[in-house]
Formats: C-alpha cells, structure tokens, sequence
C-alpha cells in the first residue's frame, strides 16, 4: 500500500469527500486525488497537514503505506491487517 492509498482508505473511513480533506487541508482536490491515486508523492509536511485534518496520527499513515524490505513481501498481508486493526481502535477510542 502506498501512503496516497493510506490517505484514501482513512479519508473514506472517515467519511469525508476529497473536497473536504482538501479544505481542510488547505491544499485544492485536485491535489488530494493526484496524492490518493499515486501520480503525485507527497510531502512529509502534506501528510502531516491531511492527518491533522483528518485526526489520524501521522504515523499511522506512515506504516500503513510502508512496503515490506526486498524479501520480506509476504508480511505486507499482515502490516496491512495491523494497520486497519489500529485505524478501527482510533475510531473506537475516539467514539467514547
């Protein structure tokens, strides 16, 4: 999963529209659907500004779109799933 993907799964989970995350963000749509469908990387500032808009901690964003080492690509099933498993404890804890 690449950082963009990660950006789209918490957006959508979030339920918020990428106009939204954009103006949140401060940033145009445009740029938030270049960032989520890979034709453009983003900054580490960028993703620090769509998690704080978001209310995710960056660095879950971060490891979900982290790739595995050379060697290592059968633990990208498992990151992915421990990834989500942290995103759902945020939307529970912050649901309390």
């Amino acid at each position: 999963m690449t950082i963009g993907e990660a950006i789209k799964i918490v957006r959508t989970r979030r339920g918020l529209k990428q106009g939204e995350l954009a103006a949140r963000s401060e940033v145009s749509q445009s740029l938030v659907s270049l960032v989520e469908n890979g034709r453009r990387q983003p900054s580490m500032d960028l993703v620090q500004r769509f998690c704080h808009a978001m209310h995710i901690p960056m660095q879950l964003v971060v490891l979900m779109g982290c790739s595995p080492k050379p060697g290592m690509e059968r633990y990208e099933e498992q990151l992915s799933r421990i990834s989500l498993a942290m995103l759902e404890l945020l939307e529970k804890v912050a649901r309390e």
